[in-house]
């Protein structure tokens, strides 16, 4: 079936949405974000498959739809469909390819979480400390590995000429943590300033950037380490 437009249903925060959002930019296809109400939030999280989200409503040309709940999940159809896989080596299964792509995303998500369930922690405190760690500790072994793993492509991205969500998802990250720590942290760090340079001077990366990942309801706050509204004038 012919696919004609997409709905991605999270809050008007990145997050586990920016990915996807990332995707459906770069593959120039119809989409619109449906915000969740945090007041609707406890009736429809009973609704969901698995209570959370974000969820993928994927519309067809007879009219019909399918929803696809799970942020991987979401990202490895769209992936396979819009084509932000890499493709395989010669003489390399598709498969291998796909998985190795999957990796680095997941990897660059355990470390995402980790900041996430520390920024999420009630008490001010107990967050300045937790973030303080994975700051000088968590953060520059983690992206250690990625440096060298940039170092090894013989292109810009991670798997060559051909971006993938292995980049939207490392750009995503950069930008979390450029947010927390200023653009101090990568230093150590010139593969991956330059895979997210590269990323980001896609036309419709650039573009979502500058115009349409920012909503104006939610910003992060640095010196209370959390997310908060937006004060309108």
């Amino acid at each position: 079936m012919s696919v004609v437009s997409y709905e991605v249903h999270y809050w008007p925060v990145h997050a586990r949405g920016d990915v996807t959002r990332m995707v459906l930019e770069a593959s120039g296809k119809p989409y619109k974000n449906v915000f969740i109400n945090p007041k609707d939030w406890p009736a429809m999280k009973k609704q969901q498959r698995f209570g959370h989200c974000p969820w993928l409503v994927i519309h067809y040309a007879d009219g019909t739809s399918k929803t696809l709940w799970e942020e991987v999940a979401i990202l490895t159809y769209l992936a396979d469909t819009l084509g932000f896989f890499p493709p395989p080596a010669d003489g390399a299964e598709p498969a291998l390819a796909k998985a190795e792509c999957l990796a680095v995303f997941t990897s660059w998500l355990e470390l995402a979480d980790k900041f996430a369930t520390a920024m999420g922690l009630p008490d001010f405190e107990e967050r300045q400390k937790r973030v303080k760690k994975l700051q000088t500790e968590t953060l520059p072994a983690h992206v250690a590995f990625h440096e060298r793993l940039i170092g090894e492509s013989v292109g810009p991205f991670y798997f060559g000429d051909k971006p993938t969500i292995a980049d939207f998802m490392a750009v995503s990250s950069y930008s979390r943590m450029e947010e927390l720590f200023g653009d101090e942290f990568s230093k150590p760090f010139p593969n991956l300033v330059k895979l997210v340079n590269n990323t980001c001077a896609l036309p419709a990366i650039h573009e979502y950037f500058a115009k349409r990942r920012d909503f104006g309801v939610l910003k992060f706050d640095r010196e209370q380490l959390k997310v908060i509204p937006v004060v309108k004038a």
